[in-house]
């Protein structure tokens, strides 16, 4: 099979690869050179017309094309490569019978198109026959999502629906179905310490999970007993040096009892490095406090606090045993305490009160969450940038979970904004 003496990879200075919706949108608003398109056998080809986009069966229906000289009526499916031909099962689709272009971005020299009855369908790669100046300004390579060039041609008022719809999807997909409130409970402390330990989640939950709620807060009534527990458990306590200040030999004490009465064990855990305002101590003194002050989950539930209360005075000035901190805290982190609010306690309040049928009071609760202010993760920059930021925590919550499940994906056809992209 011959290929074009355009296609030769030395010649090649255009990416290697485009999300489908811009390979579309180029197909679409005809942005390459008429004079340049030919196959992959080098036969010329001439678009008359691109078609209608339709979402069912083959992309493009109505598709007049000339291919070497002789006119071809039908329609068009659209690939980043070849492969995806039989990816998604084309040629065992009858909906297919009627393609008579299979345009891809890049193809290698020896990709074959087959239908179900065994024709050959010609390849059509853009990439050559698409000018530099019109993927540079349509194609970025750094990380973003396949629309983001596109993304402002739909009003912000679109985005701002979109975000809304998949914050409720985050909030769904995040949920489990509880078979009683202790379970429902369990599952709350194994996230409020997950979110505490962020971005060291997994090792605090850990923790929560060889320490159950109920065994944790029968068996440490005071603050300080709390803290030695989370410390002892976690593996924190172990081969320190002798207590010097009047704190360190409280919790010491504390711990050999509290471990020799309740036969308790220390995890062997290794925490990820991290800024002494954010260690483990620190982070489990700020969990014992909370716990401390809201001793009942349904209190922290159904009344979270306004801010995070404060642990013991010793760790406000210092990160780690007998280790000060350059600069005292006056209080728990805001942000540290609004990541806890979004991810776990309004979550876990909603899913509680729909558990126990107080759906009223839950949407209540939908209310708070969607007056939280938004978050400024890697996403959230990432559509403010490209599209429109968010306006809320919900919508930042949202954000999230569209990049996991529909952008990172490339699932362009099946998104309201992607469908209204291509039938503008």
């Amino acid at each position: 099979m011959e290929s074009s003496p355009k296609r030769t990879r030395k010649q090649k200075s255009y990416p290697s690869r485009v999300s489908e919706l811009l390979l579309h949108w180029i197909w679409r608003n005809r942005l390459f050179e008429s004079a340049a398109l030919r196959t992959l056998n080098g036969q010329a080809v001439e678009i008359i017309e691109t078609g209608t986009f339709h979402p069912q069966g083959p992309d493009f229906q109505g598709v007049k094309a000339r291919i070497d000289g002789v006119l071809w009526i039908g329609s068009a499916e659209v690939d980043i490569a070849p492969d995806s031909w039989y990816a998604h099962k084309h040629h065992e689709n009858p909906a297919h019978r009627s393609t008579i272009l299979h345009i891809v971005w890049d193809t290698s020299p020896h990709a074959l198109t087959i239908d179900m009855d065994g024709r050959e369908i010609p390849i059509l790669p853009l990439a050559p026959a698409v000018q530099a100046d019109i993927l540079q300004r349509l194609h970025t390579e750094r990380p973003s999502f396949p629309c983001a060039s596109l993304a402002r041609l739909l009003p912000e008022s679109d985005w701002i629906s979109l975000y809304e719809t998949w914050g409720e999807k985050r909030l769904i997909s995040r949920h489990r179905t509880y078979r009683s409130e202790r379970e429902l409970f369990e599952a709350f402390w194994r996230a409020l310490l997950y979110s505490f330990g962020a971005p060291d989640g997994q090792v605090f939950q850990l923790i929560a999970e060889s320490l159950p709620w109920t065994v944790f807060t029968r068996s440490a009534e005071t603050l300080v007993q709390k803290e030695a527990t989370l410390f002892g458990i976690a593996g924190l306590m172990e081969n320190l040096p002798a207590p010097q200040h009047p704190y360190e030999r409280e919790l010491s004490d504390t711990w050999r009892y509290l471990k020799r009465k309740h036969n308790w064990c220390s995890l062997k855990i290794r925490f990820r490095p991290a800024r002494p305002a954010a260690s483990p101590w620190i982070r489990l003194a700020q969990a014992a406090a909370l716990i401390h002050t809201h001793p009942k989950p349904v209190e922290l539930l159904l009344h979270p606090p306004a801010a995070l209360p404060v642990p013991s005075p010793y760790w406000l000035k210092h990160w780690a045993w007998q280790k000060p901190l350059a600069i005292p805290l006056r209080a728990a982190s805001p942000f540290l305490y609004q990541n806890i609010l979004i991810n776990v306690l309004y979550p876990f309040g909603i899913y509680y009160l729909r558990y126990l049928g107080r759906l009223e009071e839950a949407l209540d609760m939908v209310d708070k969450f969607r007056r939280c202010a938004p978050e400024n993760h890697t996403y959230a920059r990432l559509y403010a940038k490209w599209a429109y930021p968010a306006r809320s925590a919900w919508q930042t919550q949202g954000q999230i979970q569209l990049w996991r499940d529909a952008c990172q994906l490339q699932a362009c056809l099946s998104c309201p904004i992607g469908k209204a992209i291509l039938t503008r």
